[in-house]
């Protein structure tokens, strides 16, 4: 085994547009960055819920979330320890600590947080203190490193309170920018209309950038912290996005809302010594491959990456079906459906629904099947759009 320390770190609401590394340039990342130039990056990772229940599912257990619930299973941590692991789960969400198969972990250790007002440190925010807790176990590890260990550290993320030091969010603003009002609060609900809408979408934009920049100056000292520990040991460590945040697109702040691209898009870097750094994959990823990505780094084999020719996932009741062409969205209920062309229209601002009906009845088609081949038992991931008349007029 080439490394035997291994962390997964995962970030619940962190969008992979807030990252350097995917293309924002509106604040700095610096150790982000750095660890992107250093690790393997996914650039197409799409969840697969907005529930978290169902994000560890796929995660510890591979079980996509549009798979009928079944009987727990042996999980990822389960296979991990009958290899000789030591597992260790620091997180400050009480509803991931909870979860079944928390109960392979040989050690939990859940911080229970509440902030109340915004920290006047980067270090004593929630993302900071859940990381320095993690920094403290792989302390105590440096002193008595026997066997492989893995750590895993779940943040609540943006999903928790927004308490990063309020000179941080005043750095992002202009004198004619508009004020942004003192809270902790996560921005989540539906945006007014008009410039009132912009105006709210802007300042969620900056109070979110603001924890953004908190979480990347402690993920710096963490990674300094590696460095220090275990200078000839290179250590695996995966980031990833649990759940992505809308931030006023499609009239949406926060997790909910129908299943549009801005909620699932999640970052995902390898950094490990069976992988060369400064390499992207472009191919479509879901939560759920990334079981058999961690079970092979765990064992220092080289990665064999599920090879996709379509996503899924789901949003309360709307879904999502995305190929490397096109990206079709169901709205609540599933009584309307739209189209956006991939992968010019990331944002999924201009819907062609209306110009391409015959690609639309074909994701209906392609979206039926889904759901036989899984009602199978059978894997649906390299499932092909029906072929459709590229000439045939639309209905008029």
């Amino acid at each position: 085994m080439n490394s035997r320390v291994m962390i997964v770190l995962v970030i619940d609401g962190l969008r992979a547009r807030s990252l350097g590394a995917y293309g924002n340039t509106s604040y700095e990342t610096p150790a982000l960055d750095y660890l992107a130039s250093e690790s393997l990056v996914f650039d197409r990772v799409l969840g697969e819920s907005t529930n978290l229940s169902d994000v560890y599912d796929a995660l510890w257990s591979a079980r996509h979330a549009l798979s009928p619930l079944a009987s727990p299973s042996r999980s990822l941590i389960d296979e991990l320890t009958e290899q000789g692991y030591l597992c260790h789960l620091v997180t400050d969400d009480p509803s991931v600590a909870e979860l079944p198969h928390c109960e392979a972990f040989e050690h939990v250790t859940l911080l229970e947080l509440e902030a109340t007002q915004p920290a006047a440190e980067v270090f004593d925010t929630a993302m900071g203190l859940t990381i320095e807790a993690a920094a403290d176990v792989l302390g105590e590890w440096s002193a008595e490193y026997e066997q492989p260990r893995l750590l895993w550290i779940h943040l609540r993320g943006m999903t928790g309170p927004w308490d990063a030091p309020t000179e941080l969010a005043e750095s992002l603003r202009d004198e004619d920018d508009p004020e942004l009002a003192p809270s902790i609060e996560p921005a989540k609900g539906e945006i007014a209309a008009g410039d009132a809408g912009a105006d709210e979408a802007f300042l969620a934009g900056c109070r979110y950038a603001v924890q953004v920049m908190a979480l990347d100056r402690s993920l710096g000292a963490l990674d300094g912290l590696l460095a220090e520990l275990w200078p000839e040991l290179p250590v695996t460590l995966v980031l990833a996005g649990a759940r992505g945040y809308a931030l006023g697109e499609h009239g949406q702040l926060g997790i909910t809302g129908p299943a549009y691209r801005e909620l699932f898009h999640v970052p995902l870097m390898v950094r490990s010594p069976e992988i060369a750094p400064l390499r992207r994959h472009a191919g479509l990823v879901q939560t759920s491959d990334l079981y058999q990505l961690v079970s092979h780094l765990a064992k220092g084999q080289a990665l064999e990456l599920v090879e996709r020719t379509v996503a899924a996932g789901v949003s309360e009741s709307s879904r999502y079906v995305e190929t490397d062409e096109w990206a079709w969205v169901t709205t609540a209920g599933g009584e309307a459906a739209e189209l956006y062309v991939q992968p010019d229209d990331l944002w999924q601002a201009n819907d062609v629904a209306s110009l391409c009906p015959s690609e639309l009845e074909a994701f209906a088609v392609l979206s039926q099947s889904i759901d036989a081949v899984i009602a199978e038992g059978e894997a649906w991931h390299r499932l092909e759009l029906p072929e459709v008349d590229l000439h045939a007029p639309p209905d008029s």
